[in-house]
């Protein structure tokens, strides 16, 4: 019996991780295009409204994929769902990418990397059980959302302001990774709780979200404008 679901958790891992391994190459190829084709980095920067348009698909799919059972597991509508949600919140990382300089984002590129590695390496070693945590994921969660609406708030009414932008970014950085961490060993298994062998979708969705996240609060905090 515990061969067994070693044997399903390692297919489940190894799933995810290729899921995710092409996920982040289609975002890295939307980036890269963004910064170095200057007539598509030009069309980003002057029609925000496909960034929004793109955002709302994001939002959309990745709802679907996480709250309902059925569209995350049953093939091959649960590929294409997240191709869509990968394919629109690439263009979003791309846009926000286009808003900075080459140097900048290859720096925190770099960051994310390393920072994901070895969150990811000290998340399968550590003997501390972060899924028991989930209490006080929901409560950093909830401190993220209002503390981003204040600053969406303070930048409508006092103009934009990358003091508070880079402390939005430090508060986003830190959260996200601790995210990670907690994604990290839900996947892995052998703790208080795992992912079932059928959630490699909902698996490879939460750590590409969190890995992405990590490199745009990077951007925040290092990022160098254009």
């Amino acid at each position: 019996m515990d061969v067994c679901k070693s044997t399903e958790r390692q297919v489940r891992v190894n799933w995810v991780y290729i899921i995710l391994s092409v996920q982040l190459m289609v975002t890295f190829a939307f980036v890269s295009v963004f910064l170095f084709v200057k007539p598509v980095n030009t069309w980003v920067t002057r029609n925000q409204w496909f960034y929004w348009l793109s955002y709302a698909v994001f939002f959309a799919t990745y709802m679907a994929l996480a709250c309902c059972t059925k569209v995350r597991r049953n093939f091959p509508g649960n590929f294409i769902a997240l191709s869509i949600f990968t394919l629109a919140f690439s263009y979003v990382a791309g846009t926000i990418s286009s808003f900075y300089s080459v140097n900048s984002v290859l720096t925190c590129l770099a960051i994310t990397i390393a920072v994901t590695l070895t969150v990811s390496v000290a998340a399968a070693c550590c003997p501390c059980d972060i899924t028991k945590c989930q209490a006080v994921i929901a409560v950093l969660s909830i401190l993220l959302f209002f503390f981003g609406l204040i600053c969406t708030i303070v930048f409508f009414a006092a103009g934009y302001n990358s003091t508070l932008h880079a402390v939005y970014g430090g508060v986003a950085a830190v959260i996200f990774t601790i995210y990670l961490a907690y994604d990290t060993q839900m996947l892995l298994g052998g703790r208080k709780f795992e992912l079932s062998p059928e959630e490699y979708i909902f698996g490879a969705l939460q750590l590409y979200l969190d890995v992405v996240n990590i490199f745009l609060a990077m951007l925040a905090i290092f990022g160098s404008s254009n």
